[in-house]
């Protein structure tokens, strides 16, 4: 019975925040930010907190839903409120704002990205900390929203996310999510080339550097303990000296890995080479960092040397692992 009436509770907080939106687009541009705010947190924290994400999700879609003018007052108000109120509400206003479907901004973006990230950095309590820090990857311009850029398999669209990881390394540092845009830097980069013109060889090399880079800045402890993208920042360099057919520097960087990386550590392969529509070249599964290196070393020994871009034998050989 308990869980029932949980239920039941929950599907109303639903009925009357959809009431709500749709009482907010009739009035249109009369929308009250605080009162909306207000009403909004209020309901959001009676829910009971297993149940939390989809009301979370649906203010977000009715923040989508309103005029430019009347997001950017919402969400500034909202994140005003990281000043004012208690622990339990600041963790819901974060989690709500990264929730955002297309990031967040307001009236003056950077500076409240900048006081999230003030906050992030003080924050003691482990929870709201987390929740901060993910609010501030959604912010516009920054890790998620160059993700999804990322994610759009456009010349243009990977220049754009290239910008938004650099950003996003060169002003948050702190950030868990900055090792995370530092490693997409070189792939943006990578994919640039494979997308666009193939006469650009400098984008090769400008991928090369991005790579190492990014593990320099891991090994000189600038994230901290986190190596989430270590093993597949060394595997992508090897792979990137295979499309420039520099056969001796991909088998160097691969026969490195091999000895440096277990099975412990991972490589998240989603396409080895970005082949847009491709399914049949499709891995999307975190692989066992040796056993990566390994296959890559065997194909890379292999004669003849398939060229690139015919990537076919190793997404065959990494596939089984």
């Amino acid at each position: 019975m308990p869980l029932f009436r949980s239920s039941l509770f929950f599907l109303s907080l639903i009925t009357i925040l959809a009431l709500r939106a749709t009482s907010f687009a009739q009035i249109g541009a009369n929308i009250d930010p605080g009162a909306y705010v207000d009403f909004s947190l209020k309901t959001l924290l009676k829910v009971k907190t297993s149940d939390r994400r989809g009301a979370r999700d649906l203010i977000t879609q009715q923040i989508a839903a309103m005029a430019t003018d009347q997001q950017l007052a919402v969400t500034g108000n909202l994140v005003s409120r990281l000043n004012t109120a208690d622990i339990n509400t600041k963790v819901e206003i974060a989690n709500v704002l990264a929730l955002y479907p297309n990031s967040w901004a307001t009236n003056n973006t950077d500076a409240d990205c900048r006081s999230v990230y003030v906050k992030y950095q003080s924050e003691i309590d482990t929870t709201l900390k987390l929740a901060l820090d993910a609010a501030l990857a959604n912010g516009k311009g920054l890790y998620r929203d160059g993700i999804r850029d990322y994610l759009t398999p456009q010349t243009d669209s990977m220049k754009s996310a290239e910008g938004k990881f650099h950003y996003m390394v060169m002003n948050y540092p702190d950030s868990q999510f900055s090792e995370n845009a530092s490693f997409y830097i070189g792939l943006a980069i990578i994919n640039q080339y494979i997308l666009g013109d193939r006469s650009q060889i400098e984008l090769i090399s400008a991928s090369n550097t991005a790579l190492e880079d990014y593990m320099k800045r891991v090994t000189d402890g600038e994230f901290g303990k986190k190596k989430d993208f270590y093993a597949g920042g060394s595997f992508y360099r090897g792979l990137n000296g295979w499309i420039q057919n520099n056969l001796s520097d991909a088998r160097k960087w691969m026969s490195d890995g091999s000895k440096k990386f277990t099975d412990d550590s991972n490589v998240y392969v989603y396409q080895l080479i970005l082949s847009p529509g491709n399914k049949a070249t499709v891995i999307d599964r975190f692989l066992p960092a040796h056993s990566a290196f390994v296959a890559a070393v065997q194909f890379l020994n292999t004669s003849p040397m398939p060229a690139y871009p015919n990537v076919d034998q190793l997404t065959k050989a990494l596939t089984l692992l």
